[in-house]
């Protein structure tokens, strides 16, 4: 049943980090203002996540850290990747990642484009000013086939908070699971 659970926690961290670097790569689209806060959130659970595996490894192998705290980590983690996975699902509700509707739709900052189009402002004398945008003099950075490739990433990212979700849950059974078991078999050895 270890083996199982370290599986299942090299899984955990994996998937975590997959959602950490996606969300921080992200976040660094940002040119003008700050990022948006699901992305923000995103990266922290990630990190979380991985903090979550590796507390459920030690928990496995060294009895000071108690299983209860395991469990309540592994329990925080669940909550923490469903909150970051609905939001995030949330935000991308209607969005399309194929070159025409990215083409039209990058200053739609009210829907999902606002999470890769590196931020907007409102400029008095030249109007709306977007960090990202095909006609911008960047067109390696901001051009369609570009924001297509972050609307890719930000739709794994949402992918992968649902996988990493999963691992958790999974992960939050194993532990309480050996939990019993090691009550059971000690307190029988009494």
């Amino acid at each position: 049943m270890k083996n199982v659970t370290v599986g299942v926690r090299i899984l955990q961290a994996l998937t975590a980090a997959i959602v950490l670097a996606l969300s921080v790569n992200a976040i660094r689209w940002q040119q003008i203002g700050t990022a948006p806060a699901t992305t923000g959130f995103s990266a922290f659970v990630g990190a979380f996540g991985i903090f979550a595996a590796l507390i459920g490894v030690v928990g496995l192998y060294i009895s000071l850290v108690p299983d209860t705290a395991v469990i309540v980590i592994d329990g925080l983690a669940v909550a923490c990747f469903a909150v970051a996975g609905v939001t995030l699902s949330v935000r991308m509700r209607g969005m399309n990642c194929t070159r025409a509707s990215v083409a039209a739709h990058y200053k739609d900052h009210a829907n999902a484009f606002a999470l890769f189009n590196s931020g907007y402002k409102d400029d008095p004398v030249k109007g709306p000013v977007y960090g990202c945008a095909p006609s911008s003099e960047d067109n390696e950075y901001c051009d369609v086939p570009a924001l297509v490739s972050k609307c890719h990433a930000i739709t794994a990212d949402a992918a992968f908070l649902w996988f990493t979700f999963l691992a958790c849950i999974v992960a939050t059974v194993l532990a309480w699971r050996l939990r019993k078991r090691s009550g059971i078999s000690s307190s029988s050895a009494a």
